[in-house]
């Protein structure tokens, strides 16, 4: 018995300063962070915000520039989930979604894409 203790005891002990390193990489553990991040979000009007005294903290914004014909444009989706998580970047839990306005043939750019928004720390 005394030596069943001793055995679990000395495999917690070695677990203790066990780590864990994973090769997922950056890219990977960017996109988990930003999927927490944007969950905590919520989409308001500007009526609810003002309704839920809300603290402005500032304006977003995210853009996409699409080089060619061939190359592939994201969502207004993906665009709104990239002002979710600057808006928690800023420390807020709301967002007052703006616009997403195209912009066809631009100088650089086969499309140019801009979304707007507005964040707020809405208090609980």
């Amino acid at each position: 018995m005394r030596y069943q203790v001793f055995f679990v005891l000395f495999l917690l002990s070695a677990c203790s300063v066990t780590g864990v390193n994973s090769n997922m990489g950056d890219y990977a553990k960017k996109k988990v962070q930003d999927n927490i991040r944007k969950r905590v979000v919520k989409r308001y009007s500007s009526y609810q915000v003002w309704e839920l005294n809300a603290s402005l903290l500032g304006h977003v914004e995210t853009d996409f520039c699409q080089s060619g014909y061939s190359d592939s444009v994201p969502s207004q989706h993906w665009m709104i989930s990239d002002l979710e998580v600057q808006v928690q970047k800023l420390g807020g839990n709301g967002l007052v979604f703006d616009s997403c306005i195209v912009h066809k043939a631009s100088a650089n750019c086969f499309s140019y894409t801009k979304c707007r928004g507005t964040a707020y720390s809405i208090p609980h």
